[in-house]
């Protein structure tokens, strides 16, 4: 979450194919966090999350396909909307992001 009252845009960092953490660390390399960082810096809240499996989370079952990880993509969606220092309309969030 960036510093102050808010509110802020917010984005939803996914990752790629195979298993990967909420830095998605590859290499050593942590895009995710670097990414976040730069983004929170400038007033753009994040949210990221281990894939299933991965660190805390519960393992997914054999047999999850897309839709299952859409859900999770889309359960990040609906969390967002509870924290109140969020913008919740596209609109409030397009003047946002141009006068940034």
């Amino acid at each position: 979450m960036p510093r102050g009252a808010g509110p802020f845009p917010a984005v939803i960092l996914i990752t790629g194919s195979g298993l990967q953490d909420r830095n998605e660390t590859l290499l050593g390399h942590q895009l995710f966090l670097v990414l976040a960082d730069y983004l929170t810096r400038r007033g753009i809240a994040v949210l990221r999350a281990d894939d299933r499996g991965i660190g805390g989370t519960s393992k997914g079952a054999p047999n999850d396909t897309s839709v299952n990880y859409v859900g999770d993509a889309l359960a990040g969606v609906d969390f967002l909307k509870t924290r109140k220092r969020l913008i919740r309309n596209r609109s409030a969030w397009s003047a946002t992001a141009k006068a940034g």
